[in-house]
């Protein structure tokens, strides 16, 4: 069962990389709008990071969870409203400290 932990973890860290790298593409142009990148990170890591949870139970930080869980759902959110439209710097940057927030509170909050 661990194997199987490691291996979803592994997946996590993937869609983090690839929800950063969407994210960080969009960084130089002028129309930023929301790419196949950003999407697939985002779910990759809603659905891994609830699997994860799933196999830790009962030895969850709930709050740690939660909060994660709040923040990336915050993403899903904007990322799928303006899929068909140009985002603002505004929201492009709301993104981004959202999912750096994110890194922080994994790295950070043990």
């Amino acid at each position: 069962m661990e194997q199987v932990g490691l291996i979803f973890r592994l997946i996590h860290f993937l869609g983090l990389a690839i929800l950063m790298c969407g994210i960080l593409c969009q960084l130089t142009v002028k129309i930023r709008t929301v790419n196949w990148e950003m999407m697939a990170g985002a779910t990759t890591q809603f659905v891994s990071g609830l699997i994860l949870v799933g196999l830790r139970w009962p030895d969850v930080n709930l709050l740690r969870a939660g909060v994660k869980l709040a923040l990336l759902l915050i993403i899903l959110a904007f990322l799928l409203i303006y899929r068909k439209k140009e985002l603002s710097k505004l929201l492009y940057s709301t993104i981004l400290i959202l999912a750096l927030a994110d890194i922080v509170l994994a790295v950070f909050w043990q």
